[in-house]
């Protein structure tokens, strides 16, 4: 069996397969880092890019995708940003709309998986 690294909070590497959750739109000191959501959901996108990158991977690496999101209005937002940030063909996926989030005031989280086939 291949040996776990933990990479950061949230992200393991196993092999080649990375594991990520928890990805938000929160700033280091935990709270919303905006009040809108395409602000939030940006931030989240770059941060998995510099953690995908520090294991090695890239946004192309990604096979499966579950975001969360409070409102039907954001999960159609968030689709044309996941554009910018996922070439064709995108990641599987599977979005939910949800009450609310753990931190009050985030709007979008995100978990997944990476395989790096190189």
């Amino acid at each position: 069996m291949s040996k776990k690294i933990i990479i950061a909070p949230n992200v393991v590497k196993v092999g080649n397969t990375i594991y990520f959750g928890g990805q938000t739109g929160l700033g280091k000191d935990g709270n919303p880092i905006a009040k809108d959501f395409v602000t939030q959901a940006e931030e989240a996108y770059k941060k998995l890019m510099d953690l995908l990158d520090v294991a090695g991977a890239t946004t192309e690496d990604v096979v499966y995708l579950t975001t969360y999101v409070t409102t039907m209005e954001d999960h159609d937002t968030n689709m044309t940003i996941r554009e910018k940030f996922f070439k064709y063909p995108p990641p599987g996926r599977s979005s939910v709309v949800v009450k609310s989030m753990g931190q009050p005031g985030s709007l979008i989280e995100f978990h997944g998986v990476a395989s790096i086939d190189r």
